[in-house]
C-alpha cells in the first residue's frame, strides 16, 4: 500500500474555490461600507455648514434660515430645512446609486423639531 505524500491537485482547487466563494462575498461588502463612509463624511459636512449658517444668520437677524444660503456638495440633497422662531432643524440625503443611501439630520430648539426619531439631542449630527 502506497502512502500519499503532500497535496493533490483536487485538494488546491477545494481551497481555492473556499477562497474565492469567500472573496465573493466579502469584497462588495467592505466596498459597500466605505462608500457609505464617504457618504456620511459628505453630509456631517454639510450639516456643520447649514449649522453654522443658521447660528450666524440667527445672531446677526434673530431669525433662522428657511432656505439654503449655499450650494450643497455633489450627491447630496436636502430632505427638509425647517425653522421658526423657536429653533430650526436640516436633514440630508446622499445618495451614490447603487442601493447605498445614507440620511442624516440636525436640529437646533426643542426636541419637535427633530427631523427623525434617531436624533435625540440638539446640535449633535446623527445618521440613519
Amino acid at each position: 500500500m502506497r502512502r500519499s505524500r503532500g497535496f493533490v491537485n483536487y485538494d488546491i482547487w477545494l481551497v481555492l474555490m473556499g477562497l474565492a466563494m469567500a472573496a465573493a462575498i466579502i469584497v462588495p461588502a467592505v466596498f459597500r461600507g466605505v462608500r457609505k463612509a464617504h457618504l456620511r463624511r459628505a453630509e456631517v459636512t454639510a450639516l456643520r455648514l447649514i449649522a453654522a449658517a443658521e447660528r450666524s444668520h440667527h445672531d446677526r437677524t434673530g431669525v433662522y434660515y428657511d432656505s439654503l444660503p449655499f450650494a450643497l456638495p455633489d450627491g447630496t440633497r436636502l430632505l427638509s430645512l425647517r425653522a421658526d422662531s423657536t429653533g430650526w432643524s436640516a436633514a440630508l440625503v446622499a445618495d451614490s446609486g447603487r442601493r447605498t443611501q445614507v440620511t442624516c439630520g440636525v436640529f437646533e430648539g426643542p426636541p419637535m423639531l427633530a427631523p427623525d426619531s434617531a436624533i435625540t439631542s440638539a446640535g449633535r449630527i446623527a445618521c440613519w
